[in-house]
């Protein structure tokens, strides 16, 4: 599978290239012409079907399976002709593992929505860390559950990247991090003395308006993945910035009341959880490192922060 292994097109189409952008391998002649003649050779009868039952699962095509081949064909040839990598489609190439297409950060999603759904699904824990009568229970219940949708969605697509996959990660994407900025905000009003009802409408009911409109957007007329990148990072650098406030008043509050001492933990972890997610997600794109057989390219590293 996969074509002859011809050399001289990958030269004559990336030699120039140099170090890797978004869609150079896709729009090489060589990995066009290996999937043309991969999918006429294996694909047109109609009866390919894999004999893995994780690949089977996660419905693996005839023609799915070509691209993976080529892009693997492709890659290998610029590696023994000392270049870098590139990407097909946008992605660098990952091995399957179980046929996900990039395990570390499916596996990493799910990690990350594990605490979250256990919080929701267990009464006893949602009554020792939020009990009945807490102004803040139904906002940590709303945000876990938030979370759980928005990393299982991460979870599905960067198993098998589909269009619906991907629009719903977007969409859940923005989800979570309304739900963060919402609790966070929350909790800056603070506890003892909570604000009026119609103050806390007023900064809630924009962002789930927001959602909402996002939403109709993604499924009317498209999305717009710089601008989605834009205020979700807007979102949660704001809602960090609240919560690295918080802890330096509760550090700094009057000698009258207790200290919190473990509230610079929290501003530290929203300051370095924040500058490491901007360098990893923003600025940091790197082919996939292996550990073993697991790749693990920026996004992954940002899953496992």
């Amino acid at each position: 599978r996969g074509g002859p292994r011809r050399a001289l097109p990958v030269v004559i189409a990336l030699a120039s290239l140099g170090t890797a952008r978004a869609s150079w391998g896709d729009r090489n002649p060589y990995y066009r012409y290996c999937l043309s003649e991969c999918e006429k050779r294996d694909c047109a009868d109609g009866t390919f079907v894999h004999d893995e039952a994780a690949l089977r699962l996660l419905r693996w095509s005839c023609e799915d399976e070509c691209a993976y081949a080529c892009m693997w064909d492709t890659q290998t040839q610029l590696w023994d002709l000392q270049m870098s990598s590139v990407k097909f489609h946008g992605k660098w190439v990952f091995r399957r593992i179980y046929g996900m297409q990039e395990a570390a950060s499916s596996m990493g999603a799910l990690l990350n929505a594990l605490p979250h759904f256990i919080y929701v699904s267990i009464p006893r824990l949602r009554e020792q860390y939020a009990p009945k009568g807490y102004p803040l229970r139904p906002y940590l219940i709303i945000h876990s559950a938030m979370f759980t949708i928005t990393w299982l969605a991460a979870a599905v697509f960067h198993a098998r990247d589909w269009p619906i996959t991907e629009a719903i990660d977007m969409n859940t994407a923005f989800l979570g991090s309304s739900g963060f900025f919402t609790y966070s905000l929350r909790r800056f009003m603070g506890v003892q003395q909570p604000p009026p009802r119609w103050m806390v409408r007023l900064l809630v009911w924009p962002m789930l308006f927001t959602c909402v409109a996002r939403t109709i957007q993604m499924y009317t007329i498209g999305y717009d993945w710089g601008t989605q990148i834009i205020m979700s990072s807007v979102v949660v650098v704001t809602a960090s910035v609240l919560w690295t406030l918080w802890s330096l008043y509760a550090l700094l509050r009057s000698k009258e009341e207790p200290k919190r001492w473990y509230a610079w933990k929290v501003g530290f972890s929203m300051v370095a959880m924040q500058v490491l997610g901007y360098f990893l997600e923003l600025k940091g794109d790197f082919p996939p490192i292996y550990i073993g057989p697991v790749g693990f390219d920026a996004h992954a590293f940002w899953h496992a922060r």
